[in-house]
């Protein structure tokens, strides 16, 4: 932790109760400590000087039992790397339906709805690859198991909309394919 202050005392407290007194010149403090479950520590600073106290706001530290993690370290560093090319990929589709979204709407070709329609359907699968890299981005390297289940909720969601959505443009072409021989 740091902190920039001029006061003639310094105070940190810990889950609310007095921790220990700081030098008026110390700006930082490297602690290192042992848990052996999940907690959260919660720190504070108090300045006192002239008799004014002024009270930072509470630094929350969330403790993880890596014993405990139910992600081996190196599924985590692979999704970590992963997460990159997700976000990637889910914000390049969002900008790519976007931009076929506004070009169907100034098409002069008969067909033009069904190029709006594949936009606007391949939105929310885009939408729901960026959701998962930016809500399991989140919980890394140490996830639990509430936060992994909803992280994997929504990559499901993804690969489901993906499947339908491949199964109706399948469809459309075998339809558009034999309306043309036809």
């Amino acid at each position: 932790m740091s902190w920039n202050v001029e006061a003639d005392q310094i105070d940190l407290f810990r889950n609310g109760t007095f921790f220990q007194t700081l030098g008026t010149s110390q700006q930082s403090l490297e602690k290192s400590e042992f848990y052996d479950s999940d907690k959260d520590v919660t720190f504070e600073l108090v300045a006192s000087k002239n008799g004014i106290q002024a009270r930072s706001k509470p630094v929350v530290i969330k403790c993880i039992n890596t014993s405990q993690a139910i992600l081996p370290a190196e599924i985590s560093q692979y999704l970590l790397q992963s997460l990159k090319w997700a976000k990637m990929a889910g914000s390049s589709g969002i900008i790519i339906c976007s931009i076929i979204i506004v070009l169907s709407l100034f098409a002069g070709f008969p067909n033009r709805y069904i190029l709006m329609f594949a936009g606007i359907t391949f939105l929310f699968p885009s939408l729901f690859l960026l959701r998962f890299a930016r809500k399991l981005k989140l919980y890394m390297p140490f996830v639990d198991k509430d936060q992994w289940v909803e992280s994997i909720k929504i990559l499901k969601r993804y690969f489901k909309s993906m499947g339908l959505f491949i199964i109706i443009y399948l469809t459309i072409l075998l339809i558009l394919i034999i309306g043309e021989l036809g």
